[in-house]
């Protein structure tokens, strides 16, 4: 006899091409008003620290793919990288000119025309005058002495005219909790108020184009798919929100807006992680469908193979099978799976003992 398990083998994994969505798109984030692109899978709100002079992103495994700002085409990674090999990056990268912000490099001969201005012995280096402004590292928590990237080569380059965006592939890594009390969150901060605004106003840009796709994935699926879960629809008052906390209401006290835009990036957390899995609850609908059809067709071709092609016994079950899972309006895949099942043993029955 050949069991149910058999058949699903033969059926093998099948999996539905996703339905309305498109790449991942750039999250467009503001440093000072030099446009960086940073796409990150799913990016939150809530993955991002600001400070004045630092940003830190938490990237999760698929890290910083792609940035758009001048400083390079791509960011610099910090994968293995010792703080010799970071200086080294930084310096290939911004210019020789950056190296004074570091207390043991070599002092630089000045130019003949500027000697007269010379530092004095033992003063603070001065803010370093480079182009581009914004750094980009990606991995930071994957260099080799993450520690000493942070507190000996980055520290002393964050204010000095570049302003960093620092990106971590873990959430819980302690290079990240190194950089959190390096450049600690200034909620007080207009200017870092500001910054965090802009980047909630694109993640809601973001999250209403999935609420969109997904919107359409459910129309597909629930045509023909009895059961689909609904789709929310945060999007539209997130924007609210965020034109709200834009306006200067005299009537708002700091501490309110700063509690209103806290709380629109945990809701956007929450909804970007509802969709992920209304997502996923749709595709396992279709997949649990198709599955369905696989093994229908499977016991029909054992039927076949047994000489059962044309039997009064198998015809009638196989086509209320066939019907339930092709008919036109949404199916009922519970009273499927029974059919189905039926069917199954069926054809056993005709078939008897191997």
């Amino acid at each position: 006899m050949i069991s149910d398990e058999g058949v699903r083998r033969d059926v093998g994994e099948r999996r539905t091409p996703e339905t309305g969505t498109g790449p991942k798109k750039a999250v467009r984030n503001q440093v000072r008003g030099e446009a960086g692109n940073v796409v990150q899978a799913d990016r939150i709100a809530g993955d991002v620290h600001i400070h004045r002079d630092v940003y830190l992103f938490v990237t999760g495994g698929f890290g910083v793919l792609r940035d758009g700002n001048p400083v390079r085409a791509r960011p610099l990674s910090m994968a293995g990288c010792t703080s010799s090999d970071a200086r080294a990056e930084i310096v290939a990268t911004v210019g020789g000119a950056i190296e004074q912000v570091w207390p043991d490099s070599a002092p630089r001969r000045p130019e003949p025309e500027a000697a007269g201005e010379a530092a004095r012995p033992g003063s603070a280096p001065p803010p370093v005058e480079t182009e581009p402004r914004t750094l980009v590292l990606d991995g930071i928590d994957e260099a080799s002495e993450p520690e000493r990237v942070l507190r000996e080569v980055l520290a002393p380059v964050a204010g000095h005219g570049i302003r960093l965006v620092l990106a971590f592939r873990s959430g819980s890594s302690a290079a990240l909790r190194v950089a959190r009390e390096l450049w600690p969150e200034q909620d007080g901060d207009p200017e870092v108020f500001l910054a965090r605004l802009d980047l909630l106003a694109r993640a809601v840009d973001e999250l209403a184009q999935r609420e969109n796709a997904l919107h359409r994935h459910h129309a597909h699926v629930a045509g023909r798919i009895a059961g689909a879960p609904a789709v929310p629809d945060r999007a539209i008052e997130l924007r609210l929100v965020v034109t709200g906390l834009r306006r200067d209401d005299p009537g708002m006290a700091p501490e309110e807006r700063a509690q209103r835009l806290a709380r629109a990036e945990a809701d956007v957390e929450a909804t970007s992680r509802l969709l992920r899995e209304r997502r996923g609850e749709l595709d396992s609908l279709v997949e649990r469908r198709d599955d369905l059809r696989g093994l229908l067709e499977a016991y029909r071709a054992q039927a076949i193979d047994h000489g059962f092609v044309e039997d009064v016994v198998l015809d009638e079950p196989y086509r209320r099978s066939h019907d339930a899972l092709w008919r036109r309006g949404p199916c009922d895949l519970d009273a499927a799976t029974e059919l189905v099942r039926g069917y199954g043993a069926a054809v056993r029955a005709r078939i008897g003992p191997a």
